[in-house]
């Protein structure tokens, strides 16, 4: 695990091993990350991730720090699978609460974060996030008409092994 808190880190850990026991969690770590500006703890942290070898890494550093600590430390870091988790850890360990299920279902689980925590949140969901707005409304408008976002079928894993790609994606 690599971001959250260690109290949270240690509760998701409890949960997972209860409902896998024969999950390995082979570290944590919650250094402070600043895109482009890291310090010593930083550089240990990613040390330790190294001497760990994980094969999975849960990177909860939240968006878009996460996806930016993978591009800046990517050639640093050991062969594993990454993946950004944002806030999943504090789900699992329960340090924060999900949404309603219904609202969750609706796609608004964003919206009932954002009323839980106000001040952390609002600059990246309602001014960061207004840019993804235009990709959903075109999107949706292509579905509403029937015309499909993939154009050609993605290759098979030999094809894709082998460099082939999707031919076209729609605008």
């Amino acid at each position: 695990f690599f971001g959250s808190s260690e109290e949270t880190r240690q509760a998701a850990a409890s949960v997972l091993n209860r409902a896998r026991p024969d999950l390995m969690i082979v570290g944590g770590a919650s250094p402070w990350y600043e895109p482009g500006g890291c310090d010593s703890e930083m550089h240990e942290a990613v040390d330790q991730l190294v001497a760990a070898a994980p094969n999975l890494v849960l990177v909860a550093l939240g968006a878009p720090k996460q996806e930016r600590f993978i591009a800046e430390f990517g050639s640093r870091l050991p062969p594993a699978c990454y993946v950004c988790c944002g806030a999943s850890l504090d789900f699992i360990g329960g340090s924060v609460t999900r949404a309603p299920a219904w609202m969750s279902r609706s796609g608004l689980e964003w919206t009932y974060r954002l009323a839980k925590e106000p001040g952390r949140l609002w600059w990246r969901y309602l001014i960061q996030d207004m840019a993804f707005v235009p990709l959903v409304v075109r999107m949706t408008a292509h579905r509403m008409r029937g015309r499909k976002l993939v154009t050609s079928r993605p290759p098979s894993p030999a094809q894709a092994h082998r460099g082939h790609t999707i031919d076209s994606v729609t605008d």
